[in-house]
């Protein structure tokens, strides 16, 4: 298996756990759960994982494996916050104004890196990639559509919430542009230390949303715990294979395509999941969103046969 190949099967398995993550809020939402507090006790799960099982800590403390620098650390570090920032600024976002319009806002912030990857880092531009990147958010804004219909046009503040879906699609882009540029450092990340610091930075975030919105106690029954462990497992796993797509595909010439394809795969396939598991209907919006999002995707393997020497 070529790095390409093995780049976009880790993406799309990448996107594939993402897609997860929907199915566990709108069950959170369903049985009434201590939604800050799952993502505390699932965050300190998966950095405690990450560090034990996938990050090599006795080869880092040994220098048998070379060691980052501070500078490298702090960077990876603001990266996840700002990415949890602007996820939770989203989700702000969705509850003053309409919540399919401040989404889609929201969710197109995966146009940042791949513009910054191939502006700044020289990745080879072609017309397919552009195509292919338009096609996936076309898809996006198909289902956004979807969802503003069914929504009721009684949002508190609209134009506060349309600022704040702005603000999440800057600070998404921002983290997601930060997330790509750790696979152009000079430092090798051979002891995998990216995954425990983003799981680490997950766990801060979750303790300052309980702390700042002032939620007290947490109630740990049979269905929080069910949830904490597959969060916790799901997040473990897809941070890391997030990271080894974009550093092979960073190889390839392709690392800017890792976000498009990705969260493409997510929203197409939580879409299904709502279909098949929460009884949504599929409109000609829905299946033409997906056939977007796919059409998109095979853009990007077109994309590769004129940019990757064979």
């Amino acid at each position: 298996m070529t790095a390409l190949q093995s780049g976009f099967l880790l993406t799309f398995i990448t996107g594939l756990l993402w897609s997860f993550v929907g199915i566990y809020y709108k069950a959170m939402a369903k049985w009434k759960l201590n939604v800050y507090g799952i993502m505390l006790l699932s965050g300190a799960l998966s950095f405690l994982l990450t560090l034990l099982f996938f990050t090599k800590a006795g080869s880092l403390f040994s220098g048998a494996i070379p060691a980052p620098s501070p500078g490298y650390v702090l960077f990876l570090f603001a990266a996840s916050l700002a990415n949890v920032t602007g996820s939770f600024i989203l989700q702000r976002s969705m509850v003053y104004g309409r919540s399919g319009v401040t989404w889609a806002i929201g969710q197109s912030a995966f146009i940042l890196p791949f513009l910054f990857i191939t502006l700044f880092f020289s990745e080879p531009w072609s017309t397919l990639k552009g195509a292919g990147t338009l096609s996936v958010l076309a898809g996006i804004l198909l289902f956004a559509a979807k969802t503003s219909s069914s929504d009721r046009n009684d949002a508190p503040q609209p134009k506060y919430g349309i600022r704040l879906a702005l603000l999440a699609f800057l600070v998404l882009g921002a983290a997601q542009s930060m997330t790509s540029m750790s696979s152009f450092f000079s430092y090798r990340d051979q002891g995998l230390i990216r995954p425990a610091i983003a799981c680490f930075s997950t766990f801060l975030a979750a303790v300052a949303g309980k702390f700042l919105m002032k939620e007290k106690g947490f109630s740990l029954d049979r269905r929080a715990l069910l949830i904490i462990l597959l969060h916790a497992a799901q997040t473990v796993v897809a941070t890391s294979l997030q990271f080894l797509a974009l550093d092979k595909l960073k190889v390839c010439g392709m690392n800017g395509i890792f976000f498009p394809v990705a969260i493409g795969c997510c929203i197409a396939l939580y879409s299904v999941w709502s279909v098949l598991f929460f009884k949504e209907k599929a409109n000609k919006s829905f299946l033409f969103g997906i056939l977007l999002i796919l059409g998109g995707i095979f853009c990007y393997f077109l994309a590769d046969a004129a940019i990757v020497p064979r």
